[in-house]
């Protein structure tokens, strides 16, 4: 027996359980992806991250999410928007701007480089330095 419309983590832990409307029993309703487990953040079940960074925020499936100082997820912290990215360096994320099309190459300002879009589309990288006599020409 059990609480229509409760949920919770099955003995996996590896999955979402909706308890039934007649009450009876659970069933399965979602399954967490690779890297992730089901848990209880903010007081909400589902799946985040097995893991993270202790005390940093990263990234997770679009979203900033704080990490505990035990390595486990404290919880979202933020959905990025439309044309937003989250951009994380191990210490800190953030939702960024989305600012070019990822894969994306045109040449570099001044220093004869050729860059590519990241693949988050959050900024361009040099992807090769032009030698010699090379210039770098945009197509």
């Amino acid at each position: 027996m059990c609480q229509p419309g409760e949920t919770r983590c099955d003995a996996s832990g590896q999955r979402i359980e909706w308890c039934r409307p007649d009450g009876l029993a659970f069933q399965v309703t979602a399954a967490c992806g690779l890297g992730e487990s089901c848990g209880v953040i903010g007081g909400v079940v589902g799946c985040a991250p097995a893991t993270c960074p202790a005390s940093a925020d990263f990234c997770a499936g679009g979203e900033v999410w704080s990490c505990g100082p035990d390595g486990t997820p404290d919880g979202q912290i933020s959905t990025c928007g439309a044309g937003e990215a989250c951009v994380g360096d191990g210490a800190s994320a953030a939702c960024s701007p989305v600012v070019c099309v990822p894969g994306r190459t045109r040449c570099s300002i001044g220093d004869g480089a050729v860059e590519v879009c990241k693949a988050d589309g959050t900024g361009f990288e040099t992807s090769r330095q032009c030698a010699g006599a090379e210039v770098c020409v945009d197509a």
